[in-house]
């Protein structure tokens, strides 16, 4: 009985230890690590129905510079979504705007620069564009990056190109 008893003591201390040792280091945030000073954010809605049109919103968020220029390319399913539109905040980004949409391929280029007052820009997160979407059949799928996001930020001196985190996104469609 001693050894069981023995046994029983020491594995609860190993789980103990086992605990401490892997909650010391948890962020005093409520345990959730992010990254606030250079992304790319979509503001989706949470279940979509099948063929409803829905609004997502791509937003970039930079805390130390204004964005002057963005250049996004993304894959999408075209089986499982159907992109209706994709349009660019023509009021930040008023120069070498394109939204192209390539249904066969499942990918859209979305891009634009912003020319003239760049005071007047934030450094606060910034609507980019909107995609309208709608659901082709039930199920999840995903929006991903082609490639690297090609983003320009003007520091209040100079417009330097900076790599921001883009991750996929899903959507849900019942």
């Amino acid at each position: 009985m001693k050894q069981v008893l023995l046994a029983l003591g020491l594995l609860l201390l190993t789980m103990a230890v086992y605990y401490w040792v892997n909650n010391r280091f948890v962020p005093k945030n409520g345990g959730i690590l992010t990254l606030t000073e250079k992304q790319i954010l979509f503001e989706v809605p949470d279940d979509i129905l099948v063929e409803t049109e829905k609004e997502i919103k791509i937003k970039a968020k930079h805390e130390k510079g204004k964005i002057v220029s963005f250049s996004l390319n993304l894959n999408y399913k075209p089986g499982e979504i159907k992109i209706i539109s994709v349009e660019v905040n023509k009021e930040i980004f008023n120069s070498g705007v394109e939204a192209t949409i390539d249904e066969n391929l499942g990918k859209i280029l979305i891009k634009g620069r912003c020319e003239g007052e760049k005071e007047m820009l934030v450094n606060e997160e910034v609507v980019l564009g909107i995609l309208k979407i709608k659901g082709v059949k039930k199920g999840e799928t995903t929006i991903s990056a082609d490639k690297a996001p090609a983003i320009e930020v003007w520091d209040g001196e100079k417009i330097t190109e900076e790599s921001f985190q883009l991750s996929d996104f899903k959507l849900k469609f019942l």
